[in-house]
């Protein structure tokens, strides 16, 4: 389960740095 929150995580980290280069 930790594995799972992790990859959660990457894809938040993801989604928010996609979000950011498409504010720019």
């Amino acid at each position: 389960m930790s594995v799972f929150k992790k990859v959660l995580r990457r894809i938040e980290k993801t989604s928010l740095m996609q979000s950011e280069q498409k504010e720019q």
